[in-house]
């Protein structure tokens, strides 16, 4: 679409103002269904200023927004460690449940040699142990450089 050496400067700025005015709507979008407020804190701003132009009264070129785009910045960020707790209270969750799937199966009779069988008495120490390392608080590190868990998909 842009090939400033093969257009002349009228082609060449519809080129730019049809991506501008593009990437406006796009942004806006997400300003109508409320999934802006949802964002990561970098693409939050880049979309205000894709729709409006500026972010807290800053633009694309200000330094500050151009930090917000470091890890170290973004994982500082509420927005991640919400996501944080969220993953380590769907990891708790997740591993509570599979206690008591291998204890539920321990606990029925008819199944008795096959649990031993299958070392399901081992499954379920491996799975308290591992979920008593999930419940440790410290385990929130675990989880620092992965995506996290958006809170908006969990249920209480």
């Amino acid at each position: 679409m842009l090939k400033p050496e093969l257009q002349d400067m009228d082609i060449y700025v519809d080129g730019i103002n049809n991506i501008v005015e593009t990437q406006k709507r796009v942004a806006l979008n997400y300003f109508e269904d409320g999934s802006v407020e949802t964002a990561c804190p970098p693409l939050k701003a880049l979309l205000h200023i894709m729709a409006h132009g500026e972010y807290e009264g800053k633009t694309a070129l200000d330094p500050e927004i151009r930090e917000m785009f470091t890890s170290e910045n973004c994982y500082k960020s509420d927005w991640y460690q919400e996501r944080l707790i969220t993953r380590h209270e769907v990891s708790v969750k997740l591993a509570k449940r599979y206690v008591s799937s291998i204890q539920g199966f321990l606990d029925k009779p008819e199944y008795e040699e096959e649990c031993k069988r299958m070392k399901m008495q081992e499954r379920l120490d491996e799975a308290k142990a591992s979920l008593e390392r999930i419940k440790a608080q410290r385990s929130l590190v675990l989880f620092k450089g992965t995506l996290g868990t958006d809170p908006s998909v969990t249920s209480s």
